[in-house]
């Protein structure tokens, strides 16, 4: 019987655990369950993924301890200043992680300071144990699973690269071959918005298998760069076919071959180097480099159009030749990869800005610090001021968590998950209550906890995807109720205690993430439209960036606010 990858990753995630709870029990630490969430984090798709997570939430939980101590050591006694660096610390992490390759190292740097508050229970004299518990605890949890993942079922990313590199290949054929066949017929060309959408899903698709592959696959490694640039040029062609299909839908009507000079020879060429990278490819060998060709404009006949045919021939012109720039690259990187090339060390960065305009305030980064901050703040006053506040820390800690990955998913829909994670905890009730008491060892413990995993992580993978927030929150959530320890305890008031926290927790969430913009897209969708017509009116008010400011860190800025 041939079990499904999804059965297979269940099995795998349920015998993690099982493994981690056995050994964190039997060492009779005071929280397994922190082992046992660093299983549930480093679960992932495949082995490469798995990996790189394991590796950044190792990196990054030394790096927020590390930060942690400091500022215990500055303000041991000041809760408004400590709290007040805490949330600058948080708000560097967030800012970077907008926009950083690395984002689970600064998820893990921005929170974990949060963690080691509420394992002390603000009891800061013993914050370098518990910080060196915590490390011990994600080090069992990663090891564990790590092992699992390669002993049992690797799923390595190598076959998964070559499978998205061949059909992200294939539909950039697809796509030339259904814009130049309407251009040789005449017919008029359409936006296409699913084909469009399959598109950049197979080219994100094809950017995670590399990153994946370089980590689980030592041939993939060695030449990581040469992927690397092959990832980049791949992009490249598909956003410049994308250009090229708006272009086609305004200018191929005029019957673009009588204007552009040389676009009959163009188009089967373009078809025949994609065509030749896909060969490359599939078969590993190096193909020929593709000779430059450029489509200039038929003048004397460009003349008699309109001016607003003008320009969209013009568009279209340029929509050609940058494609068959990028073909170019394309066809160089697949040879790279074949023989070892260096051809991307010679690409010249086209990015006009320095490396100081990177620092400069992106608006929409700092709006997601704005409400994380909020959700922090109001989960914070509340602990102060609401004596006995249900929840207490741990009510800072997820409103935390959760908000720093909501930064990361701006998509992501609050009621749903809060609907399915309080469900998935009701679900639980009849266990924790009537099941769990009965257990007299762990053998039996052993077998609900391996069912319970399995049935939730199969559930919510065929769901809602293996990396998906509201997956990772539905098995999580359980292991905080059950709270796994050498000396178990059962209480109708604890368990209620944890549901009125995720209601109070989303709650908090749905006021800050209306702060100080409301999250609704259309009217996002509309500030952004907004946005880009006034970068659009001050660029034609005052013309290109002159030379000697093309590199000035405010250069950048000013397209981005204006």
């Amino acid at each position: 019987m041939q079990l499904s990858r999804n059965v297979k990753e269940s099995i795998k995630l349920a015998t993690a655990l099982v493994i981690v709870y056995a050994i964190a029990l039997g060492l009779n630490w005071e929280k397994p369950f922190w082992a046992g969430f660093a299983v549930i984090v480093c679960s992932q798709a495949n082995l490469g993924q798995s990996l790189n997570r394991a590796i950044l939430w190792i990196l990054g939980t030394l790096f927020a301890l590390l930060a942690g101590w400091i500022i215990v050591a500055l303000f041991p006694q000041d809760r408004w200043l400590f709290m007040i660096a805490l949330s600058i610390w948080v708000s560097i992490c967030v800012y970077f992680l907008q926009r950083s390759n690395y984002q689970y190292f600064w998820l893990t740097s921005g929170y974990v300071i949060f963690l080691l508050w509420d394992v002390t229970g603000g009891d800061f004299s013993i914050s370098y144990k518990a910080g060196v518990l915590r490390i011990q605890e994600s080090l069992l949890g990663i090891i564990v699973y790590g092992l699992v993942a390669v002993l049992i079922w690797p799923n390595c990313s190598r076959g998964e690269l070559r499978r998205a590199s061949l059909d992200l290949l294939r539909e950039h054929r697809r796509f030339v071959d259904n814009c130049f066949s309407r251009v040789r017929s005449g017919e008029k060309i359409k936006i296409r918005r699913k084909k469009r959408v399959a598109l950049l899903e197979l080219d994100t698709r094809l950017q995670t298998a590399i990153g994946d592959a370089s980590s689980d696959s030592y041939e993939v490694w060695e030449c990581r760069k040469q992927w690397g640039h092959f990832g980049q040029s791949a992009t490249a062609v598909t956003q410049s076919l994308l250009k090229l299909e708006e272009s086609l839908a305004l200018s191929g009507d005029l019957g673009i071959s009588k204007f552009l000079i040389g676009v009959d020879e163009y188009m089967p060429d373009i078809e025949g180097r994609l065509a030749q990278v896909e060969t490359a490819l599939s078969e590993e060998m190096p193909v020929d480099s593709a000779n430059g060709r450029v489509v200039r404009g038929n003048i004397e006949e460009v003349k008699r159009l309109s001016t607003f045919e003008t320009a969209a021939l013009a568009v279209t012109r340029k929509s050609l030749n940058d494609l068959e720039v990028e073909t170019r690259s394309l066809i160089d990187s697949v040879n790279d990869i074949q023989t070892r090339g260096d051809s991307y060390s010679r690409q010249v960065s086209s990015d006009g800005i320095g490396w100081l305009g990177a620092l400069m305030p992106d608006p929409d980064r700092l709006t997601n610090i704005v409400r994380v901050q909020m959700g922090m703040w109001i989960a914070y006053l509340a602990y102060l001021f609401i004596p006995d506040m249900i929840g207490g820390l741990l009510v800072i800690l997820l409103i935390t968590v959760i908000g720093i990955l909501a930064s990361m998913t701006p998509k992501i829909q609050l009621f749903e998950t809060c609907v399915f994670t309080i469900l998935v905890c009701i679900l639980s009730a009849p266990i924790y209550f009537f099941l769990m008491p009965k257990l007299h060892g762990f053998y039996s413990l052993a077998v609900v906890i391996f069912v319970w995993t399995f049935v939730v992580s199969f559930s919510s993978n065929k769901v809602f995807g293996p990396q998906s927030m509201i997956r990772t929150l539905v098995l999580i959530f359980p292991q905080i109720i059950f709270n796994f320890n050498n000396s178990q305890e059962y209480s109708f008031v604890v368990y209620t205690n944890y549901l009125f926290v995720l209601a109070i927790i989303f709650c908090i969430l749905a006021v800050s993430r209306n702060i100080p913009f409301t999250a609704h897209p259309e009217i996002n969708l509309k500030r952004s439209i907004d946005r880009i017509l006034n970068s659009a009116a001050w660029l034609v008010v005052e013309g290109d960036i002159p030379k000697k400011r093309e590199n000035h860190c405010f250069s950048g800025y000013i397209y981005c606010t204006t």
